[in-house]
């Protein structure tokens, strides 16, 4: 994202003030008139193309029926759950799950937001050990319920210290069906924005733990090769670039396991 100019800036600071007396008689206006909120899933506009190639794929194959691929559009407009897993050889691994099991006991306990949504938060199943979590919480209540408000913040600053990395359930399949093991070789072909190959520099460095049987340190990876790990910090150390130091420096967080 390029930096706003100084007459963008300047027309903010001379815009308006919404105060929260105008939100609210808009708000009022708006229960008055008798219309129903939409919601997220009823904004998707609908795609032609998208739709044209799904149903000659899917429907005119007969892989899915009419009911079938209907069903398959309304999963595809719900919001994604957030997922994370916990980087391994960190040392708030083990405080930063027993959080989390608290937070599970909270949703269990309370299982609906105000807005009537489904509160959850669980380990994913397939993925051993509780180093891999599901939170489904709707975002208002993520934000500003007393119960879930702490686990938003806590989801920052952790994933900023790289105690959890955030991915897509489905993103995380492919390190753990490769099921990499002390002297494998592993080539990222589209590692973007790295979240793969910390996957597997993390299980590498489980797996090399396990192998020297050193205690006390926090990466196995840099023991084997403490030299290889430099070159790759020295590469991927591009903080001073304009364009985006904050998502670099998260990678930094991801792939540094030397300490």
């Amino acid at each position: 994202m390029g930096r706003l100019s100084k007459n963008t800036l300047k027309r903010a600071k001379q815009a308006p003030a919404d105060d929260k007396e105008q939100r609210e008689e808009r708000k009022k206006a708006y229960m008055a008139s008798g219309k129903q909120p939409v919601s997220k899933n009823d904004r998707a506009k609908p795609n032609e193309c998208f739709d044209t190639f799904y149903r000659a794929n899917l429907i005119d194959t007969k892989v899915l029926t009419e009911d079938e691929y209907k069903q398959m559009i309304e999963a595809l407009k719900k919001p994604l759950p957030t997922t994370l897993w916990i980087t391994p050889t960190h040392g708030e691994s083990e405080q930063v799950k027993q959080k989390l099991r608290e937070y599970c006991l909270k949703a269990q306990a309370n299982p609906t937001a105000e807005n009537g949504e489904p509160v959850q938060i669980s380990p994913i199943p397939w993925v051993d050990n509780e180093m891999a979590w599901f939170i489904d919480i709707p975002r208002a209540t993520l934000r500003k319920d007393p119960v879930f408000s702490p686990l938003h913040k806590d989801l920052i600053y952790y994933t900023n210290k790289g105690v959890i990395n955030r991915q897509e359930e489905c993103s995380m399949i492919p390190a753990h069906a490769l099921q990499v093991s002390s002297g494998n070789r592993c080539l990222d072909m589209c590692a973007a924005p790295g979240s793969k190959t910390a996957q597997l520099l993390s299980m590498l460095s489980v797996e090399n733990l396990t192998h020297f049987n050193r205690v006390g340190k926090s990466s196995g990876f840099d023991e084997a090769e403490p030299g290889r790990m430099k070159i790759f910090r020295g590469r991927t150390d591009y903080s001073n670039d304009e364009a985006e130091p904050g998502r670099m420096k998260i990678f930094r967080g991801r792939t540094d396991y030397s300490n």
